[in-house]
């Protein structure tokens, strides 16, 4: 009897200790999700910026905008703001609005819209990528992952070697 409850007792322990174990895998699984300048860096070495290409004024403020409109919405998707009122007017609205504004202005400038198609610069992916966050309430999910990936894409296109994104690796 004493034996039974020897075994029953380390297989309780060793129990615990593989689920305790799993909780700290998850919780890093989660900070690394988390970690967007983490994904960015570490295909870093590898691909040179859409911005060290040739482009005329009018594209080169295209593509700065682009990159900070989705640089400031990996920046405030973990915000308690964010993740309370999302793009209402307490939450970030006038973001939404620049993406909206700019979504026009692709549709009605023959140059920019040509532009747009031959680099795949579409401020419908940050407008999607934002609603993706809204409902996830900023969490990572296989849309925001692909979102991200395909507007890294863009920002960094592969010119030394076609490696994988680290998406595709799930070095995320």
């Amino acid at each position: 009897m004493i034996r039974l409850f020897v075994v029953f007792t380390v297989i309780l322990i060793l129990f615990a200790c593989s689920r305790e174990k799993t909780k700290v895998n998850d919780l890093n699984k989660i900070e690394q999700l988390s970690s967007t300048d983490k994904i960015l860096e570490k295909s870093e070495p590898v691909r040179e910026s859409i911005l060290e290409t040739e482009l005329t004024e009018e594209q080169r403020k295209l593509v700065i905008l682009y990159s900070t409109l989705y640089n400031e919405l990996i920046e405030f998707k973990d915000s308690d703001k964010f993740k309370q009122f999302g793009f209402s007017k307490q939450g970030y609205s006038i973001w939404l609005e620049k993406v909206s504004e700019q979504m026009d202005k692709q549709r009605t400038s023959e140059s920019l819209r040509d532009f747009s198609i031959e680099k795949e610069i579409f401020f419908g992916d940050l407008h999607m990528l934002g609603l993706d966050y809204v409902f996830s309430e900023g969490k990572e999910t296989k849309q925001t992952k692909d979102g991200m990936e395909k507007i890294y894409r863009v920002l960094n296109p592969v010119t030394i070697s076609k490696e994988s994104s680290p998406f595709e690796k799930g070095e995320y």
